[in-house]
């Protein structure tokens, strides 16, 4: 009911019954490379459904986490747990609730447990051989622009319009163009002309607002 242009027969929806068990992420996955482009590009279906997952995900931690600790006196309500943190400050409640949270993708605690991976990764091999950044030139890349929909305008004042339009428009296809570019240049560059061994990398997304 709330994207009826994406849904208009009502179908498909995420707790529909199904013969075989479609797990959430590969659900997203498939409606945002659907054919006809509809979910990739609505503005705001992208970050619904990447919410819906990470609840998903938090309720799944915190309902394990809650039965692992339940015989410890665990609290089980949010009144009680606010209690507990605030009669009990210094006890280590609050890092073991944030060391389960580091499964969630993008927290603090996430990226938290990802650095300390980083850490004991030069501590036991040393430091690192090199360091890059690479950077996606998206509105210069003809082959990234080939794959949106749509066809490159004629006059040539407009084809910068069209290219950062298709950008803001298109974000999972910039995404997975970015994702399938660096893969090929890791597996072609990094590991076999370089021969590396060891690898940590990350992806990082900026957003530039320009005021009037």
């Amino acid at each position: 009911m709330a994207f009826l242009a994406l849904f208009p027969t009502g179908a498909a929806i995420p707790n529909q019954p199904r013969m075989k068990v479609v797990q959430l992420h590969e659900y997203a996955l498939h409606l945002i490379r659907y054919y006809d482009n509809r979910f990739g590009n609505n503005r705001c279906f992208s970050y619904y459904i990447y919410n819906l997952m990470m609840r998903h995900r938090s309720q799944a931690t915190t309902s394990f986490f809650v039965k692992k600790n339940i015989s410890n006196r665990f609290p089980i309500s949010i009144q009680d747990l606010n209690i507990r943190l605030e009669q009990f400050p210094d006890e280590q409640l609050a890092e073991q609730v944030m060391r389960f949270g580091s499964s969630l993708r993008g927290t603090r605690s996430f990226w938290h447990k990802a650095k300390n991976e980083l850490i004991d990764m030069i501590s036991q091999l040393g430091c690192p051989t090199f360091f890059f950044t690479l950077s996606v030139a998206d509105t210069k890349c003809s082959d990234l622009h080939a794959i949106m929909p749509g066809r490159l305008p004629s006059d040539i004042a407009k084809q910068q319009k069209w290219r950062n339009d298709n950008i803001i428009s298109n974000p999972h296809l910039t995404s997975l163009y970015m994702h399938h570019r660096f893969t090929a240049f890791h597996e072609i560059i990094i590991e076999k002309h370089l021969n590396t061994k060891y690898c940590w990398y990350r992806y990082a997304f900026y957003c530039i607002f320009f005021l009037q």
